[in-house]
């Protein structure tokens, strides 16, 4: 689901970057470990439009599925690659190619950052929510991200918590 993805990139990309307006985190470049976390609860925001192709059977696997998932904690690992350009482009801030997202920097240092974040696309789906990030030194950073989603009569809670570790200066065929 795209709501999920996309919630997923911006709490892994999110000890990457910071806004323009501000001093890019002390953190090491190279290859990083994040693991999160997060739980929804609610139904996700998609367009009624959507949920109309679908058959009554696949519609209620859906919504089955949906309600199982609410609440339930979620984990995940992932390893990515941080270079001078992620970390200066700022990705966490970037549009990704349907949700348009504008930022407030509530606060910003080399070691922390707070953020509130208010994203929509084309098809009325909105989200906002806040980021906070803490970087204590170079070699780790943590967070929390908590998103409402809303559109198409529905609204979902995502929060979420992340620990990442920096693991090597060589990323070997990690992007």
């Amino acid at each position: 689901m795209r709501v999920t993805c996309a919630m997923f990139m911006l709490f892994f990309a999110a000890y990457m970057a910071v806004a323009a307006d501000t001093i890019p985190m002390d953190v090491k470049l190279g290859l990083w470990e994040t693991t999160s976390t997060h739980t929804s609860a609610g139904a996700p925001p998609i367009p009624q439009e959507m949920l109309d192709r679908l058959t009554p059977e696949q519609r209620a696997k859906f919504e089955e599925r949906m309600k199982g998932r609410s609440g339930q904690p979620k984990a995940e690992t992932h390893r990515s690659c941080l270079t001078k350009e992620k970390l200066e482009k700022y990705f966490l801030f970037e549009d990704d190619k349907e949700m348009h997202c504008t930022r407030n920097i509530l606060s910003a240092t080399a070691r922390k950052i707070d953020a509130k974040l208010d994203c929509s696309n084309a098809t009325g789906i909105k989200m906002n929510g806040t980021i906070k990030v803490d970087s204590p030194d170079p070699e780790t950073a943590n967070g929390t991200i908590h998103m409402t989603s809303s559109g198409g009569g529905n609204s979902m809670n995502i929060d979420s918590t992340f620990k990442s570790k920096w693991l090597s200066s060589s990323c070997g065929n990690v992007e």
